[in-house]
């Protein structure tokens, strides 16, 4: 009755009044207030005056509409239609009402509008001394805007720079957080976010704030002797942080590539704790973690509960690949939730894009080759009947995409067909499952040049894996490469990943561009030593990958750009990964014994220098004569004990004789399925740097395609030797 009467009274009064009333009835604790029926009375007597409102009234409306999670309604949009006919009406003094309307309907908006609202928004800061809360909302706006205003965000930091010094440890995080989501590159504000990281630590008490600091020093790359002490203080604080903060703490740790022993066997036993209390969108957060192996049954229990739960109730189809995501985290199969699994997929499989329909049947297959699940053969045929309708989907969805751009090319216009930010999700997925669709790289790389700039190392690295792995040079390549080698150099002072710097740099060599900035960049001592400070307290398995990385590229400038005269330093590196069947390199062997004349004439399993791995070598004279390898060193062999045996110390041969006038040496190599791309027989950009660095080392390189190898034409010892007989001794 008391709601009533307010209702009753404030339609009457006049707006100021009207919208005082919504705005306490909705922000009252509660929230089955904001859709009782006075509610909606006072809402509708709103909109009649919506056309009537001034600035600071429409932003107190858009308030009241936040509180009622009316973000997307069509009300919402009336108010962004009336920031459109009104933006240049907005003043100086207008700032507060336009950061808050900004905040509310931006991500309703067009891109273009949305560039009109940040312009604007940057000729009033210019003429304004705005708030830090208003500034905060603005920041807001950014981060939901399609095309982010660099010079906006520039502005704003600009602006809260001089008052960092004050800031407390929330407010700090919070321009932390901006910083790293809107890819900013001020060296300077990082400083001045360290420096007060550094004055927050002595008088930090609470566990959160703690938690805070830890994760803007990882964050931020801060000196080793400040994350130790961080890291000695969150250990003792550990067991009474909140869970909201315990979330953010592991995904910055995960983000950051951070390891420590002691962290690591910590955090498992505050999750314990904290999981009781745990809501459902926390539980999805919580589960992407590794910790999960190091959990008791009881507490996996609990989270596959909770994801079950959430995955049953759900009615929106675009959480559902991350709920199976989560699940398929979980240490044990749990095979009685199978079915949901498959029927909320099956339900809601088609309204994802390529990148949900990748995420979705990876989780389906880790689900199914779960190394502790036993399931019957109709529950198998389920799995993989689901995750063929997903691929079918995701091919389908490719290939008209392929035809768009295919259509697009022969009119001979340059045109869009895919959002700039999902170019790097696209060109993931196509690595990822080796898929060669020439029409839209060349889409992709036409879009590239415009939208380069807007790009983290991390998508840019997405985009030039695709061209460098699938082997296409696109025909505005130069145009294309060019624009990248710009936009690496401009990420080079705000990398977080040392991956991420090297990986640039050798997906750009394996097509040929070395951008001697960025390879100086990257074998200069101040790198190098920045690179150890971050791999020490990184993981054995990512220390590995970057060595090996950094020793790939250091392969590539050795062979093509010797004028660079960069040492080489990894001999002592070696990758022994075995990537070839054994049994299928034994009948090889077989074979080329019979054509060769003795195993004296070939080796197998040999290291060139520059550590390339080769199935077989050998050496034909000028007439095609074999020739007794053991005479010819300069490779290391791996079979000198043993057959398969590759624990005994690896040895340079020993160069007995030069070799004859004309004489050659011959690579060979096994080529399985993994080498080509899956949807057609393209070798992969690997291989092809492969032969190219092979080749200036003065070799043939003769591959052995797993398709050739294994078809029907092959089906004799006969013909097999033929083949080989054909494809070693034509053309040296």
């Amino acid at each position: 009755m008391l709601l009533a009467s307010l209702a009753d009274n404030a339609v009457h009064c006049d707006t100021t009044a009207l919208l005082s009333s919504l705005y306490i009835l909705t922000y009252l604790p509660g929230g089955h207030l904001s859709s009782g029926p006075a509610v909606h009375r006072l809402l509708q007597e709103a909109q009649k005056r919506l056309d009537t409102m001034n600035f600071a009234e429409l932003a107190k409306f858009v308030v009241c509409l936040q509180f009622m999670n009316r973000h997307n309604s069509p009300i919402t949009g009336r108010v962004a239609e009336l920031m459109r006919k009104n933006l240049n009406c907005f003043q100086a003094q207008d700032l507060p009402s336009f950061a808050i309307l900004m905040d509310a309907v931006i991500h309703l908006t067009s891109g273009k509008f949305q560039a009109k609202l940040m312009t604007r928004t940057l000729s009033l800061l210019n003429s304004g001394e705005p708030s830090q809360l208003t500034i905060r909302k603005i920041l807001y706006a950014i981060e939901n805007a399609n095309n982010p205003n660099q010079l906006l965000i520039e502005k704003c930091l600009f602006l809260l720079q001089p008052k960092i010094e004050e800031f407390d440890t929330k407010w700090l995080y919070m321009l932390s957080m901006f910083y790293h989501k809107l890819e900013c590159r001020n060296e300077s504000v990082r400083d001045s976010i360290l420096c007060r990281v550094n004055e927050l630590l002595s008088e930090c008490k609470d566990p959160d704030d703690v938690s805070r600091l830890f994760e803007m020093v990882i964050k931020h790359g801060s000196s080793s002797d400040i994350v130790g002490k961080l890291e000695t203080i969150l250990l003792e604080k550990l067991d009474c942080i909140s869970l909201e903060s315990f979330v953010r703490l592991c995904s910055a740790v995960s983000w950051s590539n951070y390891w420590s022993p002691v962290l690591t066997e910590a955090l498992p036993r505050v999750l314990v704790r904290l999981l009781k209390n745990a809501s459902h969108r926390e539980v999805i957060r919580i589960s992407k973690n590794h910790m999960l192996q190091d959990l008791d049954v009881e507490s996996v229990n609990r989270i596959h509960g909770q994801l079950m739960c959430a995955l049953a109730n759900n009615i929106n189809p675009s959480n559902v690949p991350r709920i199976v995501r989560s699940l398929s985290y979980l240490p044990e199969p749990f095979p009685e939730s199978h079915s949901l699994i498959l029927q909320k997929v099956v339900s809601s499989y088609h309204t994802f894009d390529i990148h949900k329909l990748s995420l979705t049947t990876r989780a389906l297959r880790h689900i199914l080759n779960h190394p502790f699940l036993k399931s019957p053969v109709a529950k198998r045929r389920k799995f993989l009947s689901t995750m063929n309708r997903l691929n079918t989907q995701c091919f389908s969805l490719l290939e008209n995409m392929n035809q768009n751009s295919s259509e697009v090319s022969t009119g001979g216009e340059s045109h869009q067909l895919i959002a700039w930010k999902k170019l790097p999700q696209v060109a993931n997925f196509l690595v990822k499952n080796r898929l060669y669709y020439s029409n839209i790289l060349d889409n992709i790389a036409l879009t590239i040049p415009e939208h380069v700039y807007k790009m983290s190392l991390s998508q840019l690295n997405s985009v030039l894996t695709a061209y460098s792995q699938l082997n296409r040079r696109p025909a505005n390549a130069d145009e294309f490469y060019q624009a990248c080698i710009k936009a690496c150099l401009g990420n080079l002072q705000i990398w977080r990943d040392p991956m991420e710097v090297v990986d640039c740099a050798y997906q750009l060599a394996i097509a040929q561009y070395f951008p001697e900035d960025l390879i100086s960049f990257i074998f200069s001592v101040r790198f190098l030593e920045k690179l150890d400070q971050v791999i020490e307290r990184s993981t054995v398995g990512f220390r590995k990958q970057v060595q090996g990385r950094l020793m790939k590229l250091n392969r590539c400038v050795q062979l093509e750009c010797p004028e660079m005269k960069l040492p080489w330093f990894h001999d002592q590196f070696m990758h022994r990964g075995q990537s070839q069947t054994v049994t299928i390199l034994d009948n090889i062997e077989i074979h080329l014994t019979n054509i060769l004349g003795g195993p004296g004439y070939f080796r197998r399993s040999v290291f060139t220098p520059y550590l390339y791995k080769l199935g077989f070598d050998m050496v034909l004279s000028k007439d095609n004569q074999p020739l007794v390898c053991a005479d010819y060193g300069s490779t290391l062999n791996l079979t000198q004990g043993r057959k398969g045996d590759t624990s005994h110390n690896i040895q340079w041969g020993v160069m007995q004789k030069q070799l004859p006038t004309g004489a050659q040496r011959v690579a060979i190599d096994y080529l399985g399925a993994k080498y080509f791309c899956s949807n057609m027989h393209h070798p992969i950009g690997y291989q092809e740097m492969k032969r190219r660095h092979l080749e200036i080392m003065g070799y043939k390189y003769v591959i052995i395609p797993h398709f050739e190898w294994k078809s029907m034409t092959l089906s004799s010892q006969q013909d097999r030797e033929g083949y080989l007989i054909k494809k070693i001794f034509q053309n040296v």
